[in-house]
């Protein structure tokens, strides 16, 4: 008797959500209806985005992609579900990007978020950028001290490798006191295996309810695939310990960075003998914190400077306009003609602000090729609520949005979304301003990424600092427009290097 119960049971089920679930009069595939392996199986394929992005072009602006999930590509969405304030909380898709404990990204707990924005958001602020400022050129003169020797050998490199190497070493020097030595390395192989943890993030996190036993039992599967994914999650984490181990070793208040603050109310909690339970922040908290700094402050901001360099070489009139802003209008640093002096081809942050034409290009870059892919979600409060005038969802229902759908979606930012043309962000005019609104290269709420201000510095920095230095030339590649070959975990990458071939100017 009992087995015909359950796959009768199982079948009404099955029937419930394809046909009688609220969320059923919404289009999508039949399949995504009843499981979450359609996400899963797009995931692993590292074309989430552009799947959800062919089902917006099918459906419309409204496609259910789980059976209790809706991703949607309007204006609405994000004024509605983003900017809405705090009931609008991240969904349990977030905990499959925890390694240590939920940190001030993964967070489903509005409190620990609002507790840990309080200690970070100082680092991260303007005043704070600046005032690390030295440490970053300390970083960007060594890079362009590598790129000189390429450039005088007549070197092809691969820009995209020498990038991250920067942004990593920048990473380590502002977060841990200590550079990571990338760049004077050079080896590809050595850098953390950020891919590693965001492929198994990406998919445990589509299955939420596996996640504590894929953190349990997934050691146990004796799949090469598996134990090398398990291995990198391992050592990043390991990474992350290690480096607040060393910081807290040789403790320097004078030192303003990253870590200032969290190592502060750390250190105040073990004077008053608080513990966890009270709030208080222990080593845990701060290697927690450690971690997602590693994850989220290096392959984001390395990849989007990729990008945006591989747009310029793309679209050479662009480049060409870019370059004139950038010549005329950036003073020289008193580089000496032999180049041996790199320290002084870094540009100050300051000298760059100005530039329309870089801002509109780092703009089309976000909208053209946003690098945070995964669809962003939050859950419906409960009692439901309304999106635009015409769209109500039921309470507990995740929601989402996409930027890569939402920012190829001519209904939103207007037509030749395929062609990279800055030109649409270098106006005052109101439809510029109210479709940058829109754009979500960091988030948008109080979720966004509290690291905004350093990302925008060193992709800044990085792009003034080279078109001053150099003349840039493609390499293998004499393709014109188009978009880039991308797969994606979370975060995109570029498919196979950039290579160019520098000289100096």
């Amino acid at each position: 008797m009992l087995g015909l119960i359950i796959p009768a049971f199982l079948a009404l089920y099955l029937v419930y959500l394809a046909f009688l679930h609220p969320l059923a009069r919404y289009p999508g595939p039949r399949v995504a209806a009843l499981t979450n392996l359609w996400k899963v199986y797009h995931v692993a394929r590292g074309d989430y985005e552009h799947a959800i992005l062919e089902l917006h072009r099918k459906h419309g602006r409204i496609v259910r992609i789980g059976p209790n999930h809706v991703d949607i590509s309007s204006g609405d969405a994000v004024k509605d579900v983003f900017l809405a304030g705090k009931s609008w909380v991240k969904s349990s898709f977030y905990n499959g990007f925890t390694a240590l404990r939920p940190n001030i990204f993964g967070t489903t707990d509005e409190v620990i978020h609002s507790a840990r924005k309080r200690a970070l958001t100082p680092g991260f602020s303007m005043q704070s950028v600046v005032q690390m400022e030295p440490h970053i050129d300390a970083c960007l003169a060594e890079l362009i001290s590598r790129l000189d020797r390429a450039a005088d050998a007549g070197e092809t490199i691969n820009l995209k490798d020498w990038v991250a190497f920067f942004v990593i070493d920048v990473l380590g020097e502002l977060a841990f006191a200590r550079s990571f030595g990338m760049l004077e390395q050079g080896d590809v192989n050595a850098m953390p295996p950020l891919k590693d943890h965001l492929m198994l993030a990406m998919l445990s996190g589509q299955l939420p309810w596996l996640v504590p036993y894929v953190n349990r039992y997934l050691g146990h599967v004796p799949v090469p695939f598996v134990q090398r994914v398990l291995k990198g999650r391992g050592k990043l984490r390991q990474m992350a310990i290690d480096c607040v181990t060393a910081r807290l070793s040789k403790p320097d208040p004078t030192r303003r960075d990253l870590l200032a603050k969290l190592i502060e109310e750390y250190e105040r909690g073990i004077a008053k003998g608080g513990n966890n339970e009270d709030g208080t922040l222990d080593i845990a908290d701060v290697q927690t914190e450690a971690f997602g700094f590693i994850i989220a402050g290096s392959h984001t901001t390395a990849t989007t400077i990729t990008f945006l360099f591989w747009h310029l070489l793309h679209n050479p009139s662009v480049f060409a306009k870019l370059e004139h802003e950038v010549l005329s209008q950036v003073p020289s640093s008193g580089e000496k003609s032999d180049g041996s002096d790199a320290a002084a081809a870094c540009t100050p942050y300051s000298a760059t602000t100005h530039l329309r034409y870089l801002s509109a290009s780092i703009t089309e870059t976000h909208r053209m090729s946003p690098v945070f892919t995964m669809p962003l979600m939050r859950v419906v409060p409960a009692g439901g609520a309304r999106i635009g005038s015409s769209t109500l969802l039921p309470g507990g229902t995740d929601v989402s949005v996409c930027s890569f759908a939402l920012q190829h979606d001519p209904s939103v930012f207007g037509g030749e979304l395929e062609r990279f043309v800055p030109e649409r962000w270098a106006t005052d005019g109101e439809d510029a301003g109210a479709r940058q609104k829109l754009l979500m290269p960091f988030g948008a709420g109080h979720r966004a990424c509290i690291g905004r201000n350093l990302a925008t510095a060193e992709i800044n920095k990085v792009a003034v600092s080279l078109i001053r230095r150099y003349k840039m030339e493609l390499v293998g590649d004499e393709s014109v427009g188009g978009m880039p070959p991308t797969h994606s975990f979370a975060i995109a990458d570029l498919i196979g290097p950039l290579r160019v071939k520098l000289t100096r100017r």
